[in-house]
């Protein structure tokens, strides 16, 4: 398999790190790390976006290191065009309140610090419901509900369990991509 621009941009940044670090990865570079034959469209992916769960915050947020590297990581990728980009803490995502306990390990040689995870494909497809009307999230979630065989129930579950941050604008693209979701799979 070709090197992705998400390999690139983990690569370069547990180069920078000097202790281990638990990342979980969302959005495109978790399609193309996480998944097997993904879509050479993923990994050109600009970006990698992080997730933080709560019980990790505190940690991450007082690990200099970890930010130091990050910085370092950027300044070393810029004129690629490659970088760390949106670290979020998990209330700040749409996503199921167990997802935790349902990621998947994404195994990649050569990776000496970083411990690298994805979500479940079924919060994968809730974190991407924040953006309802941009085409590259509307087609990865399609992708995901066919090549992962999700059901309609599961994908209902799911939805009515999400953790939905209570932002107008959230809240509004969250409802817009139920529909959008409803109207393709749940007919």
């Amino acid at each position: 398999m070709a090197e992705t621009n998400p390999d690139r941009i983990i690569k370069a940044l547990d180069k920078n790190l000097q202790h281990a670090v638990e990342i979980t990865l969302f959005g495109r570079a978790a399609l193309a790390l996480g998944f097997s034959s993904p879509i050479a469209e993923w990994g050109n992916t600009l970006d990698i976006d992080i997730i933080v769960p709560k019980h990790l915050s505190e940690s991450i947020e007082h690990d200099e290191q970890f930010w130091e590297a990050i910085e370092t990581t950027n300044a070393q990728l810029a004129e690629s065009g490659l970088f760390v980009a949106h670290i979020f803490d998990e209330e700040q995502l749409i996503i199921r309140p167990g997802w935790y306990d349902h990621r998947e390990r994404i195994d990649l040689p050569a990776i000496e610090h970083i411990l690298v995870y994805r979500p479940a494909a079924i919060d994968l497809v809730l974190t991407k419901m924040a953006r309802a009307e941009d085409p590259e999230d509307r087609q990865d979630i399609m992708m995901l509900i066919s090549r992962e065989q999700l059901t309609p129930r599961a994908i209902r579950d799911a939805i009515a369990e999400a953790r939905v941050p209570d932002l107008p604008d959230i809240l509004e693209q969250f409802n817009k991509s139920k529909e959008f979701i409803e109207k393709q799979v749940m007919r």
